[in-house]
């Protein structure tokens, strides 16, 4: 059996300049953790308005 992870970036309100760079930053760092302990996938949901 393989595992994987799913992530859809949501940044609440108030954001600033930096909130879109730091919510991906925080993405990769648990996308790298997962990956460490065996998880086999990530997914990264693309939402258009």
């Amino acid at each position: 059996m393989k595992f994987g992870v799913f992530y859809e970036h949501q940044i609440p309100r108030p954001w600033d300049e930096m909130s879109e760079y730091r919510q991906f930053q925080n993405a990769l760092q648990q996308i790298g953790v997962a990956d460490e302990v065996g998880i086999d996938y990530a997914w990264r949901g693309l939402r258009r308005v």
